[in-house]
């Protein structure tokens, strides 16, 4: 069976039908499910994504023990316990959810991701290890390649919850910052040094092309001079084939990127890069920018010209037809 897609979201945001439907465009062969609720499940009936409600395992033996264990540790002026409690619980969701149906190797991505790479090409170089990470190498995100690892980590997770000398650290570094929070990141951070977990960036650029981190973090990268939602991005180029890529800072030199991390960016970024990767699935336009685009052109998010917006128009009735 081909490794899975695996997203988590509650409620509903103005992203998430875009990000759903740019893994079904660029994974058309994986199975992609949205581990979700009710708000959502509407969603995914439409885009044929497979849903699954949370509260299918809220009876479940390893939630009853998180509930049991979870404790929110923060800083004064963190204050977001529902997501706090969400990103652990997620994982927890996941394990019950793979060993149900059986799935060992799958991928994982925050839901705010833009996914425009068949992603089945990268797992010959992602299995021979655990996992891979995100988050500057603090989290488990992209592609985990053993069902074990999931447990094995969600049950350190409990561990760390009912560990006293351990959680009075994290309350003495929130202590220290008032805007930190004991989150999965510093339990994945503990889990894979203790356990020595063979795992790698997933934005490691020894691999031919990248994965995005997060867009709002340079990484070496260019950036616009404009901010969005108070954030310099990284600046984006596009070839006649629609393929996204980055630019480096140092050699001046082009990276193709396989997903592009939209965390805190306005709609308008999301919906314009989807648009745009839109077009690389319509036949005609991929001619017609081959003759006409150059290569490595760079993409204005504050304006474009009025043929793009028809050309994105069309390629939005397209897509819609198909989904």
């Amino acid at each position: 069976m081909l490794a899975p897609i695996i997203f988590c979201h509650y409620g509903m945001s103005n992203y998430l039908r875009y990000t759903l439907l740019s893994s079904k465009l660029s994974n058309p062969d994986k199975n992609i499910y949205l581990i979700g609720d009710e708000e959502n499940e509407k969603l995914c009936n439409e885009l044929g994504v497979k849903h699954i409600k949370y509260s299918e395992f809220d009876n479940s033996q390893l939630i009853f023990k998180f509930n049991k264990s979870f404790k929110f540790i923060s800083g004064k002026k963190h204050g977001r316990e529902e997501w706090t409690r969400f990103v652990f619980l997620r994982w927890f969701y996941i394990c019950e959810f793979i060993y149900l149906y059986d799935i060992d190797s799958f991928w994982h991505f925050d839901s705010d991701n833009l996914i425009v790479a068949n992603l089945f090409h990268k797992e010959s170089l992602f299995n021979k290890f655990d996992n891979t990470e995100q988050c500057g190498g603090i989290c488990m995100n992209g592609y985990i390649s053993s069902k074990k690892i999931t447990k094995l980590y969600v049950h350190h997770i409990l561990d760390l919850f009912n560990d006293i000398e351990f959680l009075n650290i994290q309350k003495e570094k929130c202590e220290k910052n008032e805007n930190l929070a004991f989150t999965e990141m510093a339990a994945y951070n503990h889990f894979k040094k203790v356990f020595k977990i063979n795992s790698v960036r997933l934005n490691n650029i020894y691999f031919g092309d990248t994965f995005d981190d997060c867009i709002a973090f340079s990484d070496g990268m260019v950036q616009t001079k404009e901010k969005y939602n108070g954030y310099k991005i990284k600046e984006i180029y596009i070839n006649a084939n629609n393929d996204f890529y980055f630019k480096f800072n140092s050699t001046q030199e082009y990276i193709k990127v396989n997903s592009i991390n939209l965390s805190w960016m306005p709609f308008s970024v999301v919906l314009r890069l989807f648009l745009i990767f839109c077009k690389s699935k319509m036949p005609l336009i991929r001619i017609i920018r081959k003759v006409f685009t150059r290569n490595y052109e760079k993409i204005n998010f504050n304006s474009y010209s009025y043929y793009e917006k028809i050309i994105d128009k069309l390629a939005y009735e397209y897509i819609k037809l198909k989904y």
